[in-house]
């Protein structure tokens, strides 16, 4: 939000080292905005974003860290894809595991 209501823009990098986007917006002051990212590899990262506004007046980094575990959905969505291209397996798979 700018104190004075101008229009802003935001910056976001993702990860330490990450040069980030090119400026996004203008934006209302005080608008919600969404930026989704997905992260390929599990791990702590830290986000840092910066806002200005339509006059270059600029904000600090602020920083935000989280965690992204490994995504459970891309190995059920591996298996699954396994099963579509051998369909023939699953009698097999139930005859293994009764063993």
């Amino acid at each position: 939000m700018d104190p004075d209501g101008d229009d802003v823009y935001f910056k976001v990098k993702w990860k330490k080292g990450c040069p980030g986007y090119d400026w996004l917006g203008p934006y209302p002051s005080g608008e919600e905005i969404i930026i989704n990212h997905t992260w390929e590899e599990k791990g702590t990262f830290i986000i840092e974003a910066k806002a200005k506004d339509v006059y270059n007046a600029t904000s600090d980094w602020a920083t935000l860290e989280v965690s992204m575990p490994k995504n459970k959905q891309y190995a059920i969505a591996f298996f699954l894809r396994f099963l579509d291209q051998y369909p023939d397996i699953f009698p097999i798979l139930r005859h293994l595991l009764e063993l």
